[in-house]
């Protein structure tokens, strides 16, 4: 038998050495790259308290001073610092100071850039940070499309430095140049893409006016005074019209009740928790980071019904979100109330609650892409298959209780969101007058 022994002051010399070497061959940035300051955003103390979001402390000829970046997702932290890090070497600590800290004078637009805008946007946004990033991609979508500034797809690279350069390209844009020519013009190109077919076209149209909205709801009057700097006029996305005649209703493309059954047969005895997601997405009709977040107090096992509320952790999408869910079906509270905890989360309860949740981030991540994954395996083919269960329980309540109710318990504000994504609303009824009977010559169709 072979026994290795160590030479264990040769092996500390070694490991001295390597980190040593190490050290000095490390990959290190420049001041303007982001991912330089990314390594050195911090989460500011003070006593017992510390904030929830990055800063970061910037010395500039013979002064010191600490910015709260108001994220607490370290990637856009150093996008923030390297903005304040160039605003600051172009223009002095005057401009900085007034642009990137609360409480100050507004700067001057000047040539106001992509970027600077965003990082102010940042500091004063009140929403929730899922629903910010929706429109800062929108933004950079259309503007990396109008300047061709991705042409191979770098935007996806985040190993390296593909990601980071393409956003400080974007942020380097100033936001004059986003006219309303060249954004008509994009509209054409971005169509264009889809040929001759009509579906295909209805898809681009759905998707231009998608990125246009939400790309437009960054230069609203609600998220721009709070900024204090004088945008351009017109503003970016002003007097763009929106593409009519699209058709985005949900059409019913698989049996739920089938998928329902295979999931009792298959999940519920072998993965327990990707079954309970099934079951709060079908039978309750909640959206995933509804399901992520939901803790056990929200089920009210007396009243048959899920109240979402305010919590630590979750924040909901709308004030309707808070309206409680009935659950009819006893069985499937029966499922819960057997798992009942006093506290904490109802699926996954082992997965950590991370800082950057509050970015798009899910707790129970791989539970939900394994859901997903099982869901698609098992007919259901859209692109999103937990959202489809989601629009199968409320087109359900549609058929059978109305538009009205639909809407109620799918949470939404209003019925026109759930008549034209949610609800398979298609006309089961026909004329009828009275009892006129089909022409001698009509043959009877064997329905048999």
């Amino acid at each position: 038998m072979c026994h290795l022994r160590l030479n264990y002051p040769l092996w500390n010399r070694f490991n001295t050495l390597f980190k040593h070497t190490f050290k000095y061959t490390k990959l290190e940035h420049s001041k303007d790259n982001a991912k330089y300051w990314a390594d050195r955003v911090y989460f500011y103390k003070q006593a017992n308290r510390q904030e929830p979001d990055y800063s970061i402390s910037i010395q500039h000829a013979g002064r010191r001073e600490r910015f709260r970046l108001w994220t607490s997702n370290k990637e856009i932290a150093g996008r923030l610092a390297v903005e304040i890090y160039r605003t600051l070497k172009a223009h002095g600590w005057d401009r900085a100071i007034a642009q990137f800290k609360k409480g100050q004078a507004p700067a001057s637009s000047g040539t106001l850039t992509i970027g600077q805008y965003l990082a102010a946007v940042r500091q004063n946004w009140h929403g929730t940070q899922t629903t910010l990033n929706l429109y800062v991609r929108a933004l950079r979508k259309i503007v990396s499309d109008i300047e061709h500034l991705d042409p191979h797809n770098v935007r996806f690279d985040h190993m390296k430095d593909g990601a980071y350069t393409w956003h400080e390209l974007i942020d380097a844009i100033e936001l004059g140049q986003i006219t309303e020519a060249k954004v008509n013009r994009w509209k054409t190109e971005f169509l264009a893409a889809a040929g001759e077919n009509q579906a295909d076209i209805n898809k681009r149209k759905i998707s231009i006016n998608t990125y246009l909205r939400n790309a437009k709801s960054l230069f609203a009057d609600k998220v721009v005074k709070p900024v204090g700097l004088e945008l351009p006029a017109p503003r970016p996305f002003a007097g763009i019209d929106f593409f009519g005649g699209t058709d985005s209703r949900y059409f019913s493309k698989f049996d739920i009740r089938d998928v329902l059954a295979k999931a009792k047969e298959r999940l519920a005895p072998m993965d327990p928790e990707a079954y309970s997601v099934v079951l709060l997405s079908a039978f309750a009709g909640l959206r995933r980071i509804e399901i992520d977040l939901l803790e056990w107090p929200s089920i009210d096992f007396n009243a048959g019904a899920i109240q979402l509320r305010y919590t630590e952790f979750y924040r909901p999408k709308t004030p309707d979100s808070l309206h409680p869910v009935p659950v009819r079906e006893k069985w499937v509270l029966d499922w819960f109330w057997a798992r009942r905890q006093s506290s904490g989360f109802v699926v996954a309860p082992a997965a950590p609650y991370l800082r950057d949740q509050r970015n798009d981030y899910y707790r129970t991540e791989a539970l939900l892409e394994r859901t997903t994954a099982w869901l698609r395996s098992n007919g259901v083919k859209e692109s999103r298959p937990l959202h489809a269960l989601r629009k199968e329980a409320g087109n359900d309540i549609v058929r059978r209780a109305g538009l009205i109710a639909g809407a109620a318990f799918l949470r939404h504000g209003s019925t026109t969101v759930t008549s034209m994504h949610y609800s398979d609303y298609r006309i089961t009824e026909t004329p009828s007058f009275g009892d006129i009977e089909a022409p001698a010559n009509v043959i009877k169709m064997d329905r048999r």
